[in-house]
């Protein structure tokens, strides 16, 4: 059956308006994502949901919490020792 111009038109009008219900959008900002973007999204197993502007921010975010965990854990570490140093001259 051929649906003749008129009708071609409104179905790739449904498809592109389909497509664009489906696409992510960024988990920050809202922001819905470029083409390249979601394809690069499809790809990958471990997305971050973030868009191309928000990126730079997470990364340096995770790079931030990531030294804080390192320092709390050095703190700890010495905490521990210091404990453990100092025990046997103290008194009862």
């Amino acid at each position: 059956m051929h649906l003749g111009r008129a009708g071609e038109e409104v179905r790739r009008k449904k498809e592109k308006e389909e497509r664009e219900r489906r696409r992510p959008a960024c988990a920050r900002c809202a922001v819905k994502f470029s083409d390249e973007r979601w394809a690069e999204k499809e790809k990958a197993w471990n997305d971050d949901r973030l868009c191309a502007d928000c990126r730079p921010a997470g990364v340096d975010r995770r790079a931030r919490e990531a030294a804080e965990r390192e320092q709390a854990a050095a703190e700890a570490e010495a905490a521990v020792e210091a404990k453990r140093a100092g025990v046997w001259w103290r008194r009862s």
